[in-house]
């Protein structure tokens, strides 16, 4: 089916604002190329259009499993792909993979997954309360295994974590020599690996050690000028999560206690995207966002992220990328 739209304002990352007509031709959205022939015509005059928004940090499975009312709030909201970052519970991967094969339809977001998180036991992603989110490794050989059967089940990528305090003590941390080998496995299989961090020595440590994603952005100092230039060289991306900051700070490092405490925290993370995005580094938007009690969770746009990163001095088209192209680049979608 051809529908044309003629007269509304595009709003998107490489024109910002221009009227112009588009072209809905079955699978493909067009702005060149019209002819006459279409089956149906809509005036959107007064109106604007933009790209579906692409949410680069949300849970889609939580304590309560997948959530159905989360896919089906955020497409119907405009975010029509969301990058699930890991399992927060212990059920079965193939189970998950099922129910996502299960809800690949228009009502829902599109799901590209990290699926369980690798990690050592006791680490982060074993999660709280000895629940065991993830797939335990102790040494290089249980690392490839991991991530080859994952990769097998059809996930984007690897997601592995470092304690820093924002979810209660971990006893016991991921090192060097796995955190490399969980890279390179999952490179070896075609797919990304990302990492769970907070602080800038661990961001550090992710990019010496390879790792492709930065799941937050640390916000306990500046992040270093030879950090940031690895990152960019390497074409590491970077996640905002910095949350509604008329909120209290959902990632509150470990000693941090007072609400000022907090706001410190946010805008040193604002700042350091900003000087990521001024030496030419790739950000994405990314909520962190779950369904924890079953009613669906915030499923809007995420405007606070959007709006702070504005705010922190990122041009308003490239915060429009951060949400559109380039959260389409991190979940590995090629056709744009």
């Amino acid at each position: 089916m051809r529908i044309l739209l003629k007269n509304a304002w595009l709003l998107d990352a490489d024109t910002y604002f221009r009227k112009d007509n588009v072209l809905i031709d079955g699978d493909m959205i067009r702005t060149s190329g019209i002819s006459d022939s279409t089956d149906m015509t809509l005036d959107l005059a007064g109106y604007t259009l933009m790209p579906a928004v692409i949410d680069s940090h949300v849970h889609v499975s939580s304590r309560r499993g997948p959530s159905e009312k989360m896919l089906e709030g955020l497409a119907s909201n405009g975010v029509l792909t969301v990058r699930d970052m890991g399992l927060l519970n212990n059920g079965s991967l193939e189970e998950y993979m099922a129910w996502l094969e299960d809800h690949k339809d228009p009502r829902y977001s599109t799901v590209v997954t990290a699926g369980r998180y690798v990690d050592v036991p006791e680490g982060y992603g074993m999660g709280p309360d000895g629940m065991e989110w993830g797939i335990k490794v102790t040494d290089p050989e249980e690392v490839r295994q991991a991530v080859s059967y994952q990769a097998g089940q059809g996930v984007y990528g690897i997601k592995t974590g470092l304690s820093d305090g924002y979810t209660g003590p971990v006893r016991k941390r991921i090192g060097e020599a796995l955190l490399r080998e969980i890279a390179c496995a999952a490179a070896d299989n075609g797919i990304r690996s990302s990492a769970h961090i907070g602080r800038c020595e661990d961001l550090d440590l992710i990019v010496s050690c390879g790792i492709m994603d930065s799941a937050h952005t640390p916000g306990d100092g500046e992040i270093s000028d030879k950090c940031i230039g690895e990152m960019v060289n390497k074409g590491i991306s970077m996640i905002t999560t910095v949350g509604n900051m008329d909120e209290p700070c959902r990632f509150l490092p470990k000693g941090y206690e007072s609400n000022d405490q907090c706001r410190d925290h946010q805008e040193q993370m604002l700042k350091n995207l900003k000087k990521y995005y001024d030496a030419g580094g790739m950000i994405g938007i990314g909520t962190d966002r779950q369904d924890r009690d079953g009613s669906g969770g915030n499923t809007m746009i995420p405007v606070w992220e959007m709006k702070q990163l504005k705010g922190a001095g990122v041009p308003f088209a490239e915060v429009i990328r951060a949400a559109t192209e380039n959260g389409a680049k991190i979940c590995g979608i090629d056709d744009l």
